[in-house]
């Protein structure tokens, strides 16, 4: 298997001070720890990788070794000539699958087009285990994370090499997390160098459609309103991930759990609010679609892996990505990509949106 490189920053409650990264919110709120570690990951998305032992080295706790680490991070993408991507990871991530997910991802990128990527890994505290008790838990500490978070963006603008093409991801209820990143910067969002990021992709997000309206649709008070648009000023571009038939986010999480419109699925609650940079690229059918080029682990339910997971197990999601990864243009500009054609039908294309082709 391949060996790789990952970096990590993480607001996870150090259970024994050896590095057990558990699954509650470190004290005070905006601590960090950071590190790297190397893990073994094959580029087919099913079998699992692993951190290889003895090889997760700590930094020196307190801002001194976090910022020391962000530093190493862009320096040594820059001596590969690999772009760094950070990734913030959704429900149900312990801490080492948490790295080596993150590394699969950059593996399978790789392995479909991208250029090197040189990953790190924002791991907010999760269980790590599945379960509405935990789904909740998770979402408590989602919320728990924005300072942690907003520090992070923060201290990656600030060390920025000007020449530098940083990438965002998030995932599910990392996009929850990074809401929270971006109501925790936006009292000093004028005081961060920006842009910080080249690219972000925001994909099968778990929270609330109104996360990108403008502040007057709503109520006074509304914790959710708006509050991901900060995301439209530190980075160029933005790309909102959407599958409709999303059943984890529409379902599970939307009608049962939480008992709204989630964004992941439902897009933008009023897309005539969203910034100009901000994108929904809507890869309903490309899932719909999918054939043997997406085996389900026996593991796995087909609603999660194909539905869900698709931004890192759709090969043809992927090469929509890959495509956007090397282009230098706004979303819409994507090679394979063009506007919505609606025709009236209840499942056709929406206006507004761009549809990778098929």
């Amino acid at each position: 298997m391949p060996q790789v490189q990952v970096f990590f920053a993480t607001n996870r409650h150090d259970e024994d001070g050896g590095g057990r990264f558990g699954g509650r919110c470190a004290l005070p709120p905006d601590t960090l720890f950071a590190g790297f570690a190397s893990c073994d990951v094959p580029a087919d998305p099913a079998p699992e990788g692993r951190v290889e032992p003895g090889s997760l080295i700590r930094a020196p706790a307190g801002d001194g070794g976090f910022t020391e680490t962000v530093g190493k991070w862009l320096s040594t993408a820059g001596a590969r000539q690999a772009i760094p991507l950070l990734f913030v990871h959704g429900f149900n991530h312990a801490f080492e699958e948490a790295l080596t997910r993150t590394a699969k991802l950059c593996a399978w990128l790789e392995a479909g087009g991208a250029p090197p990527l040189l990953p790190l890994s924002f791991t907010w505290p999760s269980q790590g285990r599945g379960g509405t008790a935990e789904y909740e838990e998770d979402g408590r500490q989602a919320a728990g994370s924005g300072l942690a978070l907003a520090k992070l963006v923060a201290t990656i603008g600030a060390l920025r090499p000007a020449s530098a093409k940083i990438l965002y991801m998030a995932h599910s209820m990392g996009v929850r997390a990074t809401r929270h990143g971006m109501q925790a910067i936006a009292p000093t969002l004028a005081q961060v160098k920006r842009p910080v990021f080249d690219r972000a992709f925001l994909m099968a997000g778990d929270d609330e459609a109104d996360v990108l309206d403008l502040p007057h649709r709503g109520v006074a008070g509304d914790p959710t309103l708006g509050g991901l648009r900060p995301i439209a000023e530190l980075a160029r571009e933005v790309t909102l991930g959407v599958n409709r038939d999303d059943g984890v986010v529409w379902l599970v999480s939307g009608v049962v759990i939480n008992r709204n419109g989630r964004i992941g699925a439902a897009g933008p609650r009023h897309p005539d609010d969203l910034p100009p940079n901000v994108a929904v690229v809507d890869y309903s059918a490309l899932v719909l679609e999918h054939g043997p080029d997406i085996l389900v682990p026996q593991a796995e339910s087909s609603a999660n892996w194909v539905g869900h997971q698709y931004y890192r197990n759709a090969p043809r999601v992927r090469a929509d990505l890959v495509a956007a990864l090397g282009h230098a243009g706004p979303p819409a500009t994507v090679p394979g990509r063009r506007g919505g054609r609606p025709d009236g039908s209840a499942f056709g294309e929406i206006a507004g949106r761009l549809y990778p082709q098929r």
